[in-house]
């Protein structure tokens, strides 16, 4: 089961943990496959996330989580 699946499941249950925040980024990759172990598309991986990153929406997504995050 995915992190975020786990979060549903926790939140539905009567009296727990209502107000955990979850948030996921994740770059487009346009179907191409990263596995963890390798390390020779890394340089891939990184130019595309880097590329996303820099996008005006998805910088006010992150500032957007961080708010949430540090609110009380």
């Amino acid at each position: 089961m995915d992190f975020k699946r786990f979060i549903n499941r926790i939140r539905d249950r009567p009296g727990s943990a209502e107000n955990i925040k979850y948030f996921r980024f994740d770059a487009p990759t346009n179907k191409k496959t990263f596995n963890l172990d390798d390390y020779k598309k890394m340089p891939l991986l990184k130019e595309i996330t880097t590329a996303w990153l820099d996008q005006e929406k998805v910088k006010e997504k992150i500032g957007g989580c961080a708010k949430t995050l540090i609110a009380p």
